[in-house]
């Protein structure tokens, strides 16, 4: 009788095999490839496996039979979960785990040669009788062994390339063997994955990012608003965030980019991996995922950054990237007067406005308080109301420069700059004024002013009504007025002049109350108001017609001028509590006049005026009337 140490095992029916873990329906089946990667002494094995199982295959054939049996006998293994192929060593084909296999010949204990038996004698030393026994010997047989190892493929940095499993199983027989090897030593072998997974989260099962951004947006306008932390976190097809205490998820945030600069979590939340190329290894904690912070580091416009985020897991295939996006506010600086060329002795508003800007063009008004610096130069002899330094922006990131052109000013500039704290970039703009001197054969300045100032009360059985009017009017008319033509007549020569258009400055401030009060006491007040400081529109139809009569030493200075019309409103009250504010007409003057004077041939000047008195009814418009002055200043050109 043949007594053999090896323990045989019995094959069971496939039919019999239980399945202890079911597939996750959130995750796909896991791609096995499977191959025979080592015959240790192919030649030499390929002989032993010829003498054991009566065939004559060479080690190459032999290979292709081990591996296709291994495949026939995983797939009839009843795995609903698993999916097995045969694969090359070292191939790229996708698959999420290689099971591997490798043979060697062994030897196993064969037929007894010598059966065991008892030796009795007696010990010199003690004088005792000794019985010991003598293990039976058995002539070798020859077997094989076989190796199988479970490895998780990966593509991750560091290396995750796990080995899940090593089994072994000697055999007399080849295919039994391998039945030994696949039906018990490694089953079930999903539960065997299952389990590993539950103590290795990472790397994850088809894995899926979430990132989620710190701030809507980057600023530049200080050191915090131009940093952003990113927060990712990766689910396993379980749907299960993954994290291990001893080795968190890799997730990679991409770290060289042309606007904005990265740093690994500089919260010291996270734990720091080695560098992947031009990505930066960051492994996920348990409450944050993983961190990476980006700053901006140069530039002022508007932009959405895309920096690239990855993450890895089981599977050659399983490296994701995902896109992501970082809005970035720009900082716009605009310098804008509201004319750029005017006359001598005309004002005009010069507009220091910042502002950030979307990238979809939405201004963002966020820089009140804000200090820009501003130098004029250029000024000789006008006037500015901030010429160097820093001036304070209001709450629509705003400021007014008001400029008066001198006589002798040619070209203002206006430069402002601004550079955010920290920032290595600095800001600016800059524009300029030309100061444009009109000159026709008579040149000169009408000054115009019309001040009223009255109240009245008017009582009556039934009502009285309280009025007051405050009026004050202003402007300065530039006058360049080119000959037209000399007419002579019985009288003698008149030579006419013309001025159009007309440039200048107008400025209103009007109020007009009225209070109605009944005989019950209740009242009504109306407040009519009008503000505001405008320069003459060119097309305004103004014109100035000046006849000079050079023999009787005299002049006719004939004026029609249409000054800009200055916004109002009507504010309502009453004792009833009502109050609400109308829509109220511009206040639009007209002023016309003719004034008959004498001259000396080389100027032309004179004066008008009538003080206001009493409650006089006022209009938008204007002349020789009460309450107004004019003044005017006319020189002729000298002929060459």
């Amino acid at each position: 009788m043949i007594k053999k140490t090896i323990c045989i095992l019995a094959v069971f029916g496939i039919s019999n095999i239980q399945i202890l873990f079911s597939q996750d329906s959130g995750c796909p089946k896991l791609r096995i490839g499977v191959y025979l990667n080592e015959i240790f002494a192919a030649d030499t094995t390929a002989g032993y496996l010829n003498t054991t199982h009566a065939k004559n295959l060479t080690a190459s054939e032999w290979a292709g039979e081990i591996e296709s049996y291994i495949l026939q006998t995983l797939n009839s293994a009843g795995y609903d979960n698993l999916e097995f192929f045969r694969v090359t060593p070292g191939s790229n084909e996708d698959m999420d785990m290689e099971f591997r296999f490798s043979l060697y010949p062994w030897t196993v204990d064969g037929e007894e040669r010598i059966p065991a038996y008892e030796v009795k004698y007696v010990d010199p030393v003690t004088g005792w009788e000794v019985k010991e026994y003598r293990a039976p010997v058995y002539d070798p047989q020859l077997a094989f062994l076989m190796y199988s190892s479970l490895v998780v493929c990966s593509p991750c940095v560091p290396l995750m390339t796990y080995i899940i499993s090593i089994e072994k199983a000697i055999e007399t027989n080849i295919y039994q063997l391998i039945k030994n090897l696949i039906y018990h030593y490694n089953s079930p072998l999903d539960l065997t994955i299952h389990n590993w997974e539950v103590k290795h989260p990472a790397p994850a099962r088809n894995p899926q990012m979430e990132i989620r951004y710190q701030k809507e947006h980057l600023s530049l306008l200080d050191e915090d608003a131009r940093k952003m932390e990113i927060y990712i976190k990766v689910k396993n097809c379980h749907g299960k965030y993954v994290y291990d205490k001893f080795h968190g998820q890799p997730v990679y945030f991409l770290k060289e980019m042309e606007r904005l600069e990265y740093k690994d979590d500089p919260g010291n939340r996270c734990q720091i991996g080695f560098d992947w190329g031009i990505f930066s290894t960051v492994f996920t904690s348990e409450h944050y995922g993983a961190i990476g912070q980006y700053k901006v580091k140069k530039g002022f416009e508007p932009s959405f950054e895309t920096p690239r985020f990855k993450t890895c897991g089981i599977g050659n295939n399983s490296l994701i990237e995902v896109e992501g996006e970082i809005k970035v506010l720009g900082l716009e600086l605009e310098v804008d007067p509201d004319r750029k060329i005017i006359n001598a002795g005309e004002k005009t508003t010069i507009q220091i406005d910042m502002h950030e800007l979307d990238p979809d063009g939405t201004e963002i008004l966020s820089c009140e308080g804000r200090e820009v610096d501003v130098q004029v130069s250029g000024i000789i002899d006008g006037t500015i109301s901030h010429e160097s330094g820093k001036i304070t922006l209001d709450e629509g990131g705003v400021a007014f420069i008001d400029y008066v052109a001198g006589e002798n000013d040619k070209r203002i500039r206006i430069k402002a700059s601004y550079t955010p704290s920290g920032y290595p970039e600095t800001l600016a703009s800059e524009a300029t004024v030309t100061v444009r001197k009109e000159e026709g054969d008579v040149n000169g300045t009408i000054m115009y002013e019309r001040q009223v100032h009255w109240e009245d009360e008017a009582k009556s059985t039934y009502s009285t009504i309280y009025k007051k009017v405050d009026v004050v009017e202003n402007a300065s008319i530039n006058v360049a007025a080119k000959y037209l033509r000399t007419i002579t007549d019985t009288q003698g020569k008149s030579e006419l002049f013309e001025a159009k258009p007309l440039s200048g400055n107008f400025s209103a401030s009007v109020t007009k109350v009225t209070v109605v009060t009944d005989h019950h006491g209740d009242w009504t007040k109306t407040v009519e108001t009008w503000r505001g400081d405008k320069m003459m529109d060119p097309e305004s139809f103004s014109n100035i017609l000046l006849t000079i009569e050079p023999q009787k030493k005299n002049y006719i200075l004939q004026a029609e001028i249409r000054f800009p019309g200055i916004e109002g409103k009507t504010e309502v009250t009453s004792s009833e509590g009502a109050r609400y504010t109308l829509a109220t007409e511009p206040w639009s003057v007209y002023a016309g006049f003719e004034y008959e004077g004498q001259t000396d041939d080389s100027s032309v000047n004179g004066h008008w005026s009538e003080p206001a008195s009493g409650p006089i009814l006022v209009l938008p418009s204007s002349g020789f009337v009460p309450g107004a002055t004019w003044n005017w200043n006319l020189n002729r050109i000298k002929k060459k």
